[in-house]
């Protein structure tokens, strides 16, 4: 999540920055600044805090709402009714933080039964070289 600085400006001190990250052209733009009230930003708080933490420090659990792609998507919308616009593409972000999360876990889980596949299909080549090899000695012989 990009941080949510507390900004001193039109809306007090307690006023959390937001960044949508709008760019445009070749080279990226720095961030606009959104200010948001403590009740404007306060879903999005509650959100990151509730959900999207405990999903990011123990991503490996299935039982954890942004989980799954499917319950991810609905509780990202149901946060995206309650936010004002201007924290639209920060909201986005963050949903594609926690997609890239679920990829990254399936990926290691691919990469763990990859690794454990290689624990019976090297064994059962070298037999099968050994056995052709036999064969072929076996088949000149007689």
């Amino acid at each position: 999540m990009r941080p949510m600085a507390a900004a001193a400006g039109a809306r007090g001190p307690a006023a959390p920055a937001i960044s949508t990250g709008n760019s445009s052209g070749a080279v990226a733009a720095a961030p606009e600044i959104v200010l948001l009230s403590e009740e404007e930003s306060a879903p999005l708080r509650r959100f990151y805090i509730n959900e999207m933490r405990p999903f990011l420090d123990r991503s490996s659990e299935r039982r954890l709402v942004l989980g799954r792609g499917d319950k991810a998507k609905l509780a990202f919308n149901a946060v995206r009714t309650l936010l004002p616009e201007a924290a639209q593409s920060t909201l986005n972000d963050l949903e594609d933080i926690c997609d890239e999360a679920r990829q990254l876990r399936k990926q290691e889980q691919l990469h763990h039964w990859m690794h454990g596949w290689l624990l019976v299909h090297i064994p059962l080549s070298l037999a099968l070289i050994l056995l052709g090899a036999v064969h072929a000695v076996m088949a000149l012989r007689y």
